[in-house]
Order: C-alpha cells, then structure tokens, then sequence
C-alpha cells in the first residue's frame, strides 16, 4: 500500500493486474475494520505460498509449464527440482535473479518464449518484479505472470517458513522480523507509520 502511494511504476503495475490477492494480517485487519465483516463475503488472505502449495496438491491439467524467475541460482535450481518431485507431468525451467534475469531481458525473453510457460512465477522482491513485469510486458510470452516476492526461498528450503499456526494469530511478520530485522524493520515498523500520515492526509484533502 506504501508502495502504491510513493512509487509510479509499482501502482501502474499493480493497477493493471487482473487479480490482486491480500497477503498480510495488517491489511485483512484493516478491510474488516473498515467494514467487510460479513460471513458472506469475508477477507481471504492467500499468501503466495499458500496457493502453490495447493497447485502442487491440486496439479491442474490446464498447467503443463511452469517458468521460475528469481533467487539465486542455488534457490531456483532447487525449486525446479521440488516442482519435478512434486507435479512429476509440469515441465519446469527457471532463470535466477541475477545473471539470468540479465540474460533474459538482453535477449527480450527469447528462452522464456521458446519454453511457452502456462505460469510464470516472478520472485524478485518488491518493487523490482512489478517494475519488471510492467517494463517488460510486451516482450513477454502471453502466460499467467504472479510477483511471488520472497515465495521462491520459502519453497525451497533456502529460507525458513513460519510456523502454520501463526499465519491464524497474524504473527507471521514478526517471525520474519525477528528472523531477518536489518532487512524487514522499516518495511514492517517504519513504513506502517508513513503509510498512516498518507492515508490522513489524502483523507483530510477529500
């Protein structure tokens, strides 16, 4: 939501999406708090883990390629091995974040092209793989694009999941803080409070 506020490129981006999915405590708190408190029509929160986990138990037939973009080489290798175990009929072809994502945008996505992707999972943290994905969109292969930040990690092995039971009590962040705090302080104390001022500002405007 911060990001959405201060940085062009990312609200362009995430403006033009054909799904946004809620992934974080604060912001279901802060929709029920501002009314979405029926049972009828309650917050989903889905984290990026959440559904490709239940894509691997699930193995749609409609999805025969599946494209990694992100982490480092070690991470995504290891991600395409877990998806080769796990959906044994999916193909699977990555591209680190780093010399191969390089190599991607110098040849204009020539190998994601030639692999055909059915869904295309797009972890490089944000806003860098909105950007990306924005910049770039016309060179792309036509596929299902998802910003899965920090997901491809998660999945495999490179970086600790929380605990299950602490997405239900809404403490997943502070698991992540207490874990990575140079990286994630401002982002999960800090900016909260700017985003704050944004919001009662643009409220005192209206």
């Amino acid at each position: 939501m911060y990001l959405s506020y201060t940085n062009s490129d990312f609200k362009r981006s995430f403006q033009s999406a054909d799904v946004v999915l809620i992934d974080g405590f604060p912001l279901t708190l802060l929709m029920r708090l501002g009314g979405r408190k029926d049972k009828e029509h309650p917050v989903p929160r889905v984290g990026s883990c959440d559904w490709i986990i239940e894509l691997e138990d699930a193995q749609p037939s409609r999805i025969k390629k599946i494209a990694i973009i992100g982490a480092s080489p070690a991470s995504n290798l290891a991600l395409q091995e877990r998806f080769s175990r796990t959906m044994p009929k999916v193909l699977v072809q990555g591209w680190d974040g780093y010399e191969g994502l390089t190599k991607l945008i110098i040849s204009e996505f020539e190998e994601l092209s030639q692999f055909r992707p059915d869904l295309v999972l797009l972890g490089l943290g944000m806003p860098k793989q909105e950007i990306i994905l924005d910049t770039y969109y016309g060179l792309l292969p036509e596929s299902v694009y998802a910003t899965v930040g920090g997901a491809i990690d998660q999945l495999s092995g490179f970086q600790k999941m929380p605990p299950r039971f602490l997405g239900d009590l809404g403490l997943e962040w502070l698991f992540r803080l207490v874990r990575d705090p140079r990286r994630l302080f401002f982002r999960y104390l800090v900016e909260p409070i700017f985003l704050a001022v944004l919001v009662a500002r643009r409220g005192k405007s209206k």
